[in-house]
């Protein structure tokens, strides 16, 4: 068994050790839970406010973006809805659009949104937590 000591000394090499990874200067910056928690209350705010993001609620904000009703999303409205939003950057958009448009067609439409909700809910329960938004999304490392 650890002593006191013992374990405080564990603990000092652990964190000394997560610092100089985390803060070395060629390792790009990690994603920000704070901000997929951000994005999760915006679009979880449109609805129903049950803590749980459902398809009709992502469906909600999909149609936010497409600005001409049209029923898709191209990238110059996805871009310009992302960033005049303040979600994120120019280059953070296109990265984002790259990934949501899942069948490379150069627009998103309702079976790319189908399909990005199903990779969000993780344990395919029909709802999307918090946990599970922010679980997806860090590992997008936008």
């Amino acid at each position: 068994m650890l002593s006191r000591l013992g374990f405080a000394f564990v603990l000092a090499g652990f964190y000394a050790t997560f610092i100089s990874i985390r803060s070395h200067p060629a390792r790009p910056p990690l994603p920000s839970p704070k901000n997929a928690t951000e994005l999760f209350r915006l679009a979880e705010s449109r609805g129903n406010h049950t803590g749980y993001l459902t398809l009709n609620e992502v469906d909600d904000i999909y149609h936010v973006f497409d600005e001409n009703n049209d029923g898709n999303v191209t990238e110059v409205e996805f871009v310009h809805g992302w960033v005049g939003r303040g979600l994120g950057t120019n280059s953070s958009a296109y990265k984002m659009f790259e990934n949501a448009d899942t069948d490379h067609n150069s627009v998103i439409t309702m079976l790319d949104i189908s399909r990005i909700f199903t990779y969000f809910d993780r344990n395919y329960d029909g709802h999307i937590s918090l946990i599970e938004f922010i679980i997806v999304w860090t590992s997008l490392a936008l």
